[in-house]
């Protein structure tokens, strides 16, 4: 059954325990945790902590939104496990990690095969505490085209390597269903948001665009997460109109 839930970052000003609350006000499912601000990796006493509370209010933790895999790293298990770790303890069935932070037709070849290594170690890392692995969708990373992004999956390897999606905000409604199609077998979970450039939208005037990459994404079957990433205006007054749509889109 597909979820709705909530990106933790979207209210980085916010306690867990507060986010927590809204999102069962809202009637979502669950959360996607970040690790920046709301669950640090390697803090082992938060994660749990967080996993208690979204237990005693009903809710999942969706998946674990690091900002891992921006940079090669030294010494893969031992940087890695931490972000694994801390997954673990919050139930989280997924960790969300990044493909660098350049565009992909900026990285050179052999620099791209040694992120390629690291991320199928990561991905075999994960596995083996029963959690998949999905790449952050998103510009100025491996995963900036369509092309880009399915080609690193493949290099990668591994089963257990997966793709977000979300729309790309500087392209048209025909590139990102384009891109949509393209990415789709490898899709794990979703990012909702209703931007256009730098400008924010409520929810509900995507409607059109969102109807028609909802009915694509149900045409495989598959189960995902569909998760609010930031909102209008910032406010939880938005993000329960967002939320409400979202529930009636996906439920």
């Amino acid at each position: 059954m597909n979820k709705t839930g909530l990106v933790s970052v979207t209210f980085r000003n916010l306690r867990p325990r507060e986010i927590i609350g809204a999102v069962k006000k809202a009637g979502l499912d669950g959360i996607e945790w970040g690790s920046d601000i709301h669950a640090p990796c390697g803090d082992l006493k938060t994660a749990r902590e967080i996993a208690n509370m979204c237990r005693e209010e009903g809710l999942e933790v969706l998946s674990y939104g690091s900002y891992f895999g921006k940079q090669l790293v030294r010494d893969v298990k031992a940087e890695f496990i931490p972000v694994v770790d801390s997954a673990y303890e919050m139930g989280a069935p997924n960790i969300r990690i990044w493909a660098g932070t350049l565009d992909s037709e900026e990285v050179p070849a052999n620099v791209r095969a040694n992120m390629v290594k690291q991320y199928r170690a990561f991905a075999k890392y994960a596995q083996d505490a029963g959690i998949t692995l999905s790449f952050e969708y998103h510009q100025k990373t491996l995963t900036n085209t369509p092309e880009s992004a399915v080609k690193l999956i493949e290099e990668i390897g591994h089963p257990n390597a997966y793709l977000y999606w979300q729309p790309n905000q500087y392209k048209d409604f025909v590139y990102n269903m384009g891109s949509l199609k393209t990415a789709m077998p490898y899709v794990s979970n979703v990012h909702v948001f209703n931007w256009a450039g730098k400008e924010r939208y409520s929810l509900s005037e995507g409607n059109g665009v969102w109807g028609a990459y909802l009915h694509t994404l149900n045409q495989d079957g598959k189960d995902r997460a569909f998760m609010l990433e930031f909102v209008k205006d910032g406010t939880l007054e938005t993000f329960y109109d967002d939320a409400e749509t979202l529930n009636a889109w996906i439920k």
